[in-house]
């Protein structure tokens, strides 16, 4: 079939950006949704942790970056949620906790009183608290472009979405940058724009694999297909062993195979094997059978993750081609022979029905109505 259409990417920069005021990002803040502004405040504790983690001398010391509370109404007296506090006593915008890897007493601190608390030199304070700051700057780039009105670029998720379709279905090995995948899946479940720097990182990564994609490999790709594809790719994303073909075996193999030169390689019989369990009609068994499976011989050497993933895929789709659509492209090879043998014969079958439909059909043509209710109900009675 013709290639599938895809969106044109627009163009997607900062205008005339600058730091926010404090009142400009409360303000911006509160027009967010419940999600975007989970969204951002996950964030912002995921940035802080790794700011802390970046300073070697805090790294080295007792103390570890828990949580980050916000008071969304400081300065104001007045308030419904309880008012944060320094160690010190003074009341706080943002609270840092910290906690002892030694003793695990907890404190939570303001920004400047992390050297009088943590016992830090007064340079390392200084850069931490410079680093906090460089936090809000960052995600004063996502409230500017609401501001803006931008939202999450659908039309870059289109064309992503397709590039990562054609490498599965061609089963092409492809190194996949998984922090800016997860980071553009939670964007895309908040509807919320991306920091111009990962728009941008993801159009090199479309470019990329589009290099890598082959001429003869787009047969196989399929509007039905693509659209399924689309559907379960923000949670398989999160899934990575479904995306790396080293990744698909166990620990100790993919050791194995950083020290030894040769390939893993399934014989027919752990596939044909895998696929009688998969055929089975009752759900538990097959759970029960494909688990026993797992943890036995050469089943030992896929991990759990996989199974779990052609579970979900068998009992939402059965065994057919939209199965064979998404799972791991080295068990689509492997499973393929048997569930395609499976679907010509169930063909098969359905057209000799049909043949058989069709004779009976001609056949009670040739008597009277009466007669005919009279072998329909006579046959009904047999067949029950």
């Amino acid at each position: 079939m013709p290639i599938l259409e895809l969106p044109e990417i627009k163009e997607y920069d900062l205008p005339e950006f600058r730091a926010l005021t404090i009142k400009e990002r409360l303000e911006i803040y509160a027009r967010l949704t419940r999600s975007q502004r989970e969204l951002i405040d996950a964030h912002r504790k995921y940035l802080i942790k790794s700011e802390f983690l970046k300073d070697s001398y805090l790294k080295a010391s007792d103390w570890e970056f828990q949580d980050l509370k916000i008071d969304l109404n400081y300065p104001e007296k007045e308030s419904n949620q309880t008012l944060l506090y320094c160690e010190c006593g003074r009341r706080l915008k943002y609270q840092y906790i910290v906690k002892s890897k030694e003793t695990g007493k907890v404190m939570g601190l303001g920004s400047q009183h992390f050297k009088d608390h943590l016992k830090i030199p007064q340079q390392v304070a200084t850069e931490i608290v410079n680093r906090l700051n460089n936090v809000d700057l960052a995600l004063d780039e996502l409230l500017w472009l609401k501001r803006y009105g931008f939202e999450f670029p659908e039309e870059l998720w289109e064309v992503y979405a397709f590039n990562l379709y054609q490498i599965q279905q061609a089963n092409t090995e492809y190194e996949i940058n998984f922090s800016l995948a997860h980071r553009l899946v939670d964007f895309k479940k908040a509807n919320m724009p991306l920091y111009v720097t990962d728009f941008k990182a993801v159009q090199q990564e479309i470019e990329k694999m589009s290099q890598i994609g082959r001429e003869e490999d787009k047969d196989s790709l399929t509007e039905e297909g693509f659209t399924r594809f689309k559907k379960s790719l923000p949670t398989n994303l999160k899934k990575e062993t479904l995306f790396n073909q080293a990744l698909i075996w166990s620990s100790q193999i993919q050791k194995r195979i950083e020290t030894h030169s040769e390939v893993p390689v399934l014989p027919k019989r752990f596939f044909e094997e895998l696929f009688l369990i998969l055929k089975e009609e009752n759900e538990v068994s097959r759970k029960r059978h494909l688990s026993y499976f797992s943890n036995k011989g050469m089943g030992k050497w896929i991990q759990k993750e996989v199974y779990d993933h052609l579970l979900e895929k068998v009992e939402e789709y059965g065994l057919n081609s939209s199965f064979l659509d998404e799972i791991h492209p080295f068990m689509r090879v492997g499973l393929s022979p048997f569930v395609e043998t499976l679907e010509s014969s169930k063909k098969l079958n359905d057209e000799k029905v049909k043949n058989s439909v069709k004779k009976i059909t001609n056949l009670l043509s040739e008597f009277d109505k009466e007669i005919q209710r009279e072998i329909v109900k006579n046959l009904s009675a047999f067949i029950e």
